[in-house]
């Protein structure tokens, strides 16, 4: 909705921007973006930079620190205790900086050597100020830290409205000494050098990237609500771009005046400092791309993803290049008159058609079905007696705020299987006739009805997969009600909801078969060594899980070769509990809760115990778990609590965020 009525203003919005910023006619890039190398690496590289002078790229993943030159040939790597995220360098002394899971905030030359290193927690995001030799850094502790180049710790700051408000991104204005940081509260703010807060910037999720405009005096953050916003110097909205999915990094080329986010939609979007949209670059072989650095001289900027790091040419040399017209500045009131005038007609739209009834909350969720959507809300239903009569009850519950949920009633096509929700917030399930249904907003309608279906599993291209009890495994497109492609096996025991991994593979099984669909509908299969008794689960590193019997679950490669099993024991010499289909959270850790009521936390890599930690009253936890786009991990447990372990990384041991509503 929101997208929908600020393109209707767009002409008029691009035509006052047009006049502020240069008076120029925008022209399409005769050049083309392309990839010009790749280095594997093997394993997550989330975090990294670039130093322009020396031609160096400095990234980080699971356990070392990498350096490699502008070609991406492998200089050094030095090994850490934990993921490697935050890194900044000194170019004049050459020295590179950088954070760790493992808790120690380093110092390396750049001959690989170790200079110092202090422990100050995980530090996720770091900025060398070159005018006063100092290191800002923030991380999972809440805290911006203030240090000496020498490690010695000259102030910190708690920051963040909640309790544990990890710092995300930091981005730094050495003229005026001002901090701009994102956090994980969704909130973008803007410190001066006395700690002071001069402003905030609220989004619908969490700040994944900030890059700032010193010529313009312009602010650029990335959010996970898929929207990069333009800022003015003092924290008002110039202007919003909306991408497919949330956005993990942003990088400005104050040369070429471009502004560069990278998303989870695998694309790699370009706009200019107005807000259009010169061009968008998939990156589909390198999926969840973060942005390292940029190559302002070259034109490159180096991406990472789950499985290394490549370089993107998106122009000429600047050598080459005519140099552009002289910058106007922006009058900066007159455009946040017009925007505001949109808003105003907006928020009222949307405010008239978004009204709802609060109701009571439910004394029990015991039988309700647990799912959180990307808004963060918690959606679930229960059968509720009404007048004699049985009906459906869907209820919205923000898990971060102790308020009664929103009720709906749903309509007499009474769900038989889990709830699923996309990103538009349209609800599928399956009914009692075996007919896929679709809920929205608007309206409530069959989707599907040909077969007898089990529950269908969406990706991230929104398309949906699920099979019948005839036999067969379907891709469609809710959108259009076409099937994409459908295949005949032999088993008419299909587990329901089958796993989609981050390239649209579709894995399916019964208990003895591994079912796998490419994009294009090719079948393949593999026939397990361990029998799958439950439905299929994709971790976050593409591996495959399920339970091979009531105790124990099972974690395959997508090949469907076997990788380990973890089972659950009553050492009293009763029977061994059962436990739930697994969940996990960013980093790939897994989580499983138990009938006994307890949760545990198993290493993804050999299935080993982590921890554990036992649920008030021992209540059981019957429902699977499920994660949020933040990496929380939700359990419901029978007694109608409601639990939630936060996503601090592989250096937490036990869980220390837990609440109950």
């Amino acid at each position: 909705m929101a997208q929908r009525n600020f393109q209707t203003h767009s002409f008029c919005l691009f035509l006052l921007l047009l006049l502020v910023f240069s008076g120029t006619k925008l022209v399409c890039e005769e050049f083309q973006p392309k990839e010009i190398w790749r280095h594997f690496i093997g394993d997550q590289v989330k975090h990294g930079t670039y130093d322009q002078k020396n031609k160096l790229v400095f990234c980080g993943s699971k356990k070392k620190l990498y350096c490699l030159d502008n070609n991406g040939n492998r200089i050094w790597s030095y090994p850490t205790e934990g993921v490697v995220r935050g890194i900044a360098y000194d170019s004049e002394t050459e020295r590179v900086f950088c954070g760790s899971s493992d808790g120690s905030f380093r110092c390396i030359s750049y001959e690989g050597k170790l200079c110092w290193k202090i422990n100050i927690g995980f530090i996720n995001t770091v900025v060398y100020d070159y005018d006063s030799k100092k290191i800002i850094c923030g991380g999972e502790d809440s805290y911006l830290y203030y240090l000496e180049c020498n490690g010695g710790i000259i102030w910190k700051l708690k920051t963040g409205e909640n309790a544990v408000n990890p710092v995300i991104q930091i981005s730094y204005d050495p003229d005026n000494k001002r901090i701009f940081l994102g956090s994980y509260d969704h909130h973008l703010y803007c410190f001066n050098q006395n700690k002071e807060i001069l402003w905030t910037h609220k989004a619908d999720k969490l700040i994944g990237g900030v890059a700032y405009d010193s010529k313009n005096k312009l602010i650029f953050c990335g959010s996970w609500d898929s929207k990069l916003y333009c800022l003015n110097y003092s924290g008002g909205i110039l202007w919003e771009y909306k991408t497919k999915d949330r956005i993990t990094s942003v990088i400005y080329d104050h040369e070429a005046r471009k502004v560069f986010c990278l998303s989870f939609d695998n694309y790699i979007y370009c706009l200019d400092i107005k807000g259009n949209c010169i061009w968008k670059y998939p990156f589909n072989k390198i999926t969840k791309t973060w942005g390292l650095g940029i190559d302002v001289i070259d034109q490159v900027i180096f991406v990472s993803s789950n499985k290394g790091i490549g370089a993107i040419k998106y122009g000429e040399p600047i050598e080459s290049n005519p140099s552009p017209p002289p910058e106007q500045p922006a009058d900066i009131d007159k455009v946040l008159e017009e925007l505001e005038t949109c808003r105003e007609k907006h928020s009222a739209e949307t405010i008239e058609k978004l009204q709802v009834v609060v109701d009571t909350c439910p004394e029990s969720f015991s039988h309700s079905i647990c799912t959180p959507i990307s808004k963060g809300f918690i959606f679930s239903i229960q059968e509720e007696d009404i007048q004699g009569k049985s009906h459906h009850v869907l209820y919205k519950t923000d898990p971060y705020m102790k308020k009664e949920p929103i009720k709906y009633f749903l309509p007499i096509f009474s769900p038989i299987s889990p709830l699923l929700i996309d990103k538009k917030d349209d609800i599928y399930f399956v009914s009692k006739n075996r007919e896929i249904f679709c809920y929205t907003q608007e309206q409530e309608f069959v989707l599907f009805d040909k077969y007898k279906y089990t529950s269908p599993s969406i990706g991230e291209s929104g398309l949906l997969y699920f099979s019948s009890k005839e036999g067969h495994l379907f891709c469609a497109d809710p959108e259009t009600k076409g099937i994409i492609w459908k295949q005949k096996v032999e088993s008419k025991e299909i587990w329901p909801s089958p796993a989609i991994d981050e390239d649209g593979n579709a894995y399916f099984a019964d208990k003895f078969t591994l079912y796998t669909v490419s994009m294009t509908g090719k079948l393949t299969q593999k026939t397990l060594t361990v029998p799958a008794n439950s439905p299929l689960k994709i971790g976050t590193q593409g591996n495959l899980y399920f339970l091979s019997d009531p105790s124990t679950l099972t974690s395959i490669e997508p090949n469907g070769d076997f990788r380990w099993n973890y089972r659950v024991y009553d050492f009293s010499g009763v029977k061994s509990p059962s436990i739930t289909s697994p969940a996990f959270d960013l980093d790939g850790n897994v989580y499983v809760g138990s009938s006994e009521g307890k949760i545990y936390c198993i290493d993804r890599e050999n299935g080993s115990w982590v921890w554990q930690v036992t649920v008030n009253n021992d209540s059981p936890i019957h429902l699977s778990p499920t994660s949020n786009e933040t990496g929380e991990v939700f359990f419901l447990a029978e007694d109608g609590a409601l639990y939630r372990k936060r996503n601090r990384g592989f250096f937490e041991k036990a869980p220390f965020n837990w609440f109950k509503f």
